[in-house]
């Protein structure tokens, strides 16, 4: 197998754990009162974007121009709102309690089946599986992103791993909380969770397979420019609004949340800099050029 192939389906696996870690959080703590998902969403949405306007535009912009950056920016943007729009997610946040002192979501639905209810139970756990299927299909293209940036440098691979998993955790939560609640089943909920992380190093084969094996920098920087599109589509659209949703005082609590993020991501990337200085040649910064 390629050192490149191996590398990229190694933290594609890593990125895939955090949904796992998201499904393990609702087994081990079943009750758990999920506002702090908004500090953990706004934190990933911080990285995320850091990671799209420190790192990958930057570098797709070293080849091309910035009309042609643009253009695959947005292209990236347009992708991925058609596969939400195609496959849209569930939204969990009703399975949640509001309260502490609120009945857990799963007794409320071991009662509700007692009393006849059962078929309120099957919807619930059918939202369960369209999520993991919608997941799924979204764990997709971002494999496929880790598997570029790797292409492009160890840094940026580690980097968007990085961001990727703490992405992947509320996903894993989306998974398992209504399978979990619908079957008292913590192994069902486990392993569907689990299985709907691992389209993202299923990209990588799908990549390392169908992928010509020698694209040229062009190509590999256009595509970095779409995985931008991407990421910066997930951060507003799924991550901010999360956050807003979650954090004590809404959208103002949760900018700091977003960025701390951006300063957390930058600080990893001065420190990539600093351990692989052989990926970061010294280059004039393709922003500054547009201003001289």
């Amino acid at each position: 197998m390629d050192s490149h192939v191996f590398h990229a389906l190694l933290l594609s696996s890593v990125a895939a754990s955090g949904t796992t870690i998201g499904g393990l959080v609702i087994l081990v703590f079943p009750n758990l009162q999920f506002k702090q998902l908004g500090y953990l969403a706004g934190l990933a949405a911080g990285l995320m974007l850091s990671m799209v306007f420190f790192e990958l535009i930057p570098e797709s912009m070293e080849t091309l121009s910035f009309n042609a950056t643009n253009a695959y920016f947005f292209l990236g943007v347009l992708l991925f709102a058609t596969i939400v729009a195609l496959v849209p997610e569930q939204q969990f946040e009703s399975l949640v309690s509001s309260s502490s002192s609120s009945a857990s979501p799963a007794a409320a639905a071991v009662a509700k089946a007692k009393g006849g209810k059962r078929r309120e139970v099957r919807q619930v756990l059918l939202s369960g599986l369209i999520t993991a299927v919608g997941i799924t299909l979204h764990n997709f293209p971002e494999g496929l992103a880790i598997f570029l940036a790797s292409k492009q440098s160890t840094k940026l691979g580690l980097t968007l791993t990085a961001a990727m998993t703490l992405h992947n955790i509320p996903e894993g939560i989306a998974v398992a909380l209504p399978i979990y609640f619908a079957t008292k089943s913590k192994w069902e909920a486990l392993k569907i969770t689990m299985l709907s992380g691992l389209a993202e190093p299923l990209a990588v084969v799908f990549a390392a397979l169908f992928f010509p094996a020698a694209v040229s920098q062009h190509a590999v920087d256009a595509m970095l420019a779409g995985v931008a599109g991407i990421m910066a589509f997930l951060t507003f659209h799924e991550l901010l609004p999360l956050a807003a949703r979650h954090c004590p005082g809404g959208f103002s609590g949760a900018v700091p949340c977003l960025f701390f993020g951006m300063a957390a991501m930058s600080a990893m990337l001065a420190l990539a800099d600093g351990l692989t200085p052989q990926a970061t040649p010294a280059i004039k910064n393709p922003l500054f050029s547009l201003l001289s």
